[in-house]
């Protein structure tokens, strides 16, 4: 209990014991026994560093509620893409989309390196990738000029 200078506050001072909860300090195997997400996004801020990506390739496809998606995604920091608005996440697939944003990102970099227009980088980006117009303008922001 923590100590109170004045004790006329003592009888609106509650003595809750708190448990806490450290992904670093858990083995392997407690991450299965919660029944919510949030033993996927414990065990992936544990590996953040190292292997983030692995686990979530091996939820295999499992579908995970949005708000644990972002909280994973802002606690692990980690660049994943997926919408908001959805309810349910496929982690895989938001790892697979920020692998090719980062692929497409990459190649607007190359393609401009050697004196590409922007419009022959749409179009081969478009082409090669199977993404919209939008999608690829989003990108070449991003990327280096």
């Amino acid at each position: 209990m923590m100590d109170v200078y004045d004790k006329r506050l003592i009888p609106f001072l509650n003595d809750y014991k708190l448990n806490i909860i450290s992904a670093a300090d858990m083995d392997e195997e407690d991450f299965g026994k919660f029944q919510t997400d949030l033993g996927l996004a414990m065990q992936i801020i544990k590996h953040q560093k190292v292997d983030a990506d692995k686990i979530i390739e091996k939820t295999n496809h499992r579908k995970i509620d949005s708000d644990a998606a972002f909280f994973i995604k802002e606690a692990a920091k980690l660049d994943l893409e997926f919408e908001r608005k959805e309810t349910k996440i496929d982690m895989c697939e938001s790892l697979k989309k920020k692998e090719q944003r980062d692929k497409i990102t990459s190649a607007v970099e190359v393609y401009r390196e050697y004196g590409e227009s922007d419009e022959d980088i749409i179009q081969k980006i478009i082409k090669k990738y199977d993404v919209t117009r939008e999608f690829v303008t989003s990108l070449m922001s991003l990327a280096t000029k």
